[in-house]
């Protein structure tokens, strides 16, 4: 440990680590194997082994930090939803949905009509042919989410 903590650069709460990194952190190659160092890290600051179901990641945003109270023993699936919310963007969500809309029947027009009009739930699913729920999810605003101004959404009619 001592010579991983020597090697490390210190850069606020962070140990970064100069060497080599792989996408799962840095690693070490000794007798032909690479080691997962944050890995041994948390079994240094844990005294017990690593869960070999789970994944070492780290909550700074630095991929190459080996600071012991960083690295975090995630699920892959918490480390997918942890990677998909770090990416999301206004503009990522509307290349989606307008990828969704191009294939949905309803039109963005009936969408509008639905957000601004004053008619009950009822009348305009009859209208235009969907359920009551997707009215109130529209209306709502998860789904047909109006991303063509800043200000959509925001609670103002």
């Amino acid at each position: 440990m001592e010579k991983i903590r020597a090697r490390c650069e210190e850069n606020g709460d962070c140990l970064l680590w100069p060497g080599a990194i792989t996408t799962r952190g840095p690693v070490v190659t000794l007798n032909q194997k690479q080691i997962q160092l944050r890995r041994v890290v948390w079994e240094d600051a844990h005294q017990k082994p690593f869960p070999p179901d789970r994944v070492a990641s780290v909550d700074c945003g630095h991929i190459n930090c080996l600071a012991g109270a960083h690295i975090i023993a995630r699920t892959r699936a918490q480390l997918v939803a942890r990677t998909n919310r770090m990416h999301a963007s206004a503009g990522r969500n509307a290349k989606i949905a307008n990828g969704k809309r191009r294939a949905s029947k309803l039109s963005e027009e009936a969408a509008e009509e639905i957000r601004t009009s004053g008619l009950s739930a009822q009348e305009m699913s009859e209208k235009h042919s969907i359920t009551k729920a997707y009215v109130y999810m529209i209306r709502a605003g998860h789904f047909r989410r109006n991303y063509s101004s800043p200000f959509a959404g925001l609670g103002a009619r």
